[in-house]
């Protein structure tokens, strides 16, 4: 697990949300060592922090039994607590079926940015905190 930040200044973070952030990306590296999971924070240009799930690749052997969406749960549980956005970039550089990763991650309230094209490779998903209908 990585953690992208290079101080507080380049990202003109609060040092709570700062320090809270990375504690839970701590804590989640020590609850699933084996789990490949590279988070990174930002603010917007509208000052709104964001969680951004760069990368989440669990090992053959472990999945499906549930892990992704167990980790997905506590990223969003914490993104809903903490009022902070959560995007991604859903792709299937890795083998893995677009559609099907769309669908999972919209199981999570997470929204497509713009619209799916099966020639576009660039797609991005925003998951407002609290069910907040636009971020």
């Amino acid at each position: 697990m990585k953690i992208i930040a290079e101080s507080l200044n380049d990202f003109n973070l609060n040092k709570n949300v700062y320090r809270k952030i990375v504690s839970f990306i701590k804590n989640l590296k020590e609850t699933y060592p084996d789990v490949n999971l590279v988070l990174s924070v930002y603010k917007t240009e509208n000052k709104n922090y964001t969680l951004y799930l760069d990368k989440i690749a669990i090992q053959e052997n472990n999945r499906k039994k549930g892990l992704g969406t167990e980790i997905l749960n506590k990223i969003c549980d914490f993104c809903d607590k903490e009022n902070i956005m959560c995007s991604l970039e859903p792709t299937d550089f890795h083998g893995s079926d677009l559609v099907r990763l769309i669908n999972f991650y919209e199981r999570f309230n997470f929204k497509l940015e713009n619209k799916y094209n099966e020639n576009s490779k660039d797609l991005t998903m925003v998951r407002c905190p609290n069910q907040i209908k636009t971020c």
